[in-house]
């Protein structure tokens, strides 16, 4: 996979099948305030790099691939669909990133195949102390927001 050099891009839209060496010449070539959209990618279900969640966007349309540990290095707006990460994964991210004190990424949305009940959000809230405001039915206090769903 060839990048035009002289051109900025801001959006690199990839589709179809991509090898491990042609996914890290995309991570370290494209520049991190671009938007990475892998929307209908199969990406090597063991591929790992430190500059994937470094974008000012992405959107993996297979994030089957996503281990917890990507998620610690997230910037900027992420989707996640077809996400694998446990429960458990998801509750030890959001203790990280509560506990990280810094602002880490501008939103987040995670996408399950398998349908959630309350007893699934129990394990992915387990240890998390947030105030609940009755009147506006928001969290007090906090511009951290994480959105989990399941695909239909």
């Amino acid at each position: 996979m060839a990048l035009a050099a002289p051109h900025k891009f801001h959006l690199y839209n990839v589709c179809g099948k991509i090898t491990t060496d042609q996914m890290d010449s995309l991570m370290e070539k494209a520049e991190n305030d671009v938007t990475l959209s892998l929307e209908e990618l199969s990406v090597p279900k063991d591929y790992s790099h430190p500059n994937a969640f470094h974008f000012q966007s992405v959107n993996y349309g297979d994030a089957s691939w996503v281990r917890v540990e990507h998620l610690f290095s997230a910037r900027g707006h992420i989707l996640l669909n077809r996400c694998a990460l446990s429960l458990e994964d998801i509750n030890t991210f959001i203790i990280h990133w509560i506990t990280s004190g810094t602002d880490m990424f501008q939103s987040m949305r995670l996408c399950f195949e398998q349908r959630l009940n309350h007893s699934d959000y129990m394990t992915v809230l387990e240890d998390i102390v947030a105030v609940y405001d009755e009147h506006s039915g928001n969290v007090r206090d906090s511009k951290k927001e994480v959105v989990v769903h399941q695909l239909l």
